[in-house]
């Protein structure tokens, strides 16, 4: 790049003094640019990120660039050909179904490619294999309760209440027997009640409404008897 020069001297031939000087001027040989583009700053592509590489031309005598010229490289893409891999089973239980996770992770680089939830069997349902009755006082209203003996899920359910049957016994004492029905599953249960009932009398009119006269009936029944047998005593003699 840099011109040359060289100096043109006539001399004295006699006593050898210089007569004349010309600076002559020599031009620039320019770059040589006859050698191979040589490959720089190379970044290989992965997945997602694309790369690339320039070509640079040197001066073949002075080492200066001459060119370059850079080339992009797309990015490969992900590596679809791994087979799919289970993760995160559940077993079922009484409500949700049991699970896992397909997965498909990318072959060279490791990145997850997708993931697909799949129902392996159905949930198990409630086993309400056991159930306690509870009525309330006045025969009125009855409820069931069913506890799961898997998960400890407790369900109420309200009966459906039957007319109470009045019978009476020998002793004359009121048996009243109540039924209560509830369905679950498509399945019947049922509780029977017979409820001893205040006394009445096989002679007369005579009906005691005391709530507590299961408790004490007998007591009742043997004093009205008593009138009864005394009147009767009486009239004979």
């Amino acid at each position: 790049t840099t011109p040359g020069s060289y100096d043109e001297v006539v001399y004295c031939t006699l006593c050898s003094k210089e007569v004349s000087r010309d600076t002559i001027p020599i031009p620039a040989n320019g770059h040589d640019d006859t050698g191979d583009y040589v490959e720089e700053n190379r970044t290989d592509p992965d997945c997602t990120t694309p790369g690339g590489y320039d070509m640079v031309l040197y001066c073949k005598t002075c080492g200066d660039e001459l060119d370059r010229q850079h080339t992009d490289l797309p990015a490969n893409g992900h590596d679809y050909t791994n087979d799919p891999v289970i993760e995160n089973p559940t077993a079922p239980d009484c409500v949700s179904p049991s699970t896992y996770e397909l997965v498909l992770y990318c072959k060279v680089c490791g990145a997850e490619l997708s993931r697909e939830t799949v129902t392996d069997a159905p949930a198990l349902g409630h086993d309400y294999s056991s159930h306690v009755w509870a009525w309330d006082s006045d025969y009125e209203r009855a409820t069931a309760t069913f506890t799961c003996a898997r998960c400890g899920e407790v369900l109420v359910l309200t009966a459906k209440l039957a007319d109470g049957t009045l019978t009476v016994s020998t002793n004359a004492e009121n048996v009243s027997t109540y039924l209560a029905t509830v369905t679950l599953d498509g399945q019947d249960y049922t509780s029977r009640r017979v409820v001893h009932g205040p006394y009445r009398c096989g002679m007369c009119d005579f009906y005691d409404l005391h709530k507590n006269a299961p408790v004490y009936g007998w007591l009742i029944a043997f004093i009205h008897n008593f009138v009864h047998m005394a009147a009767l005593i009486g009239r004979a003699t």
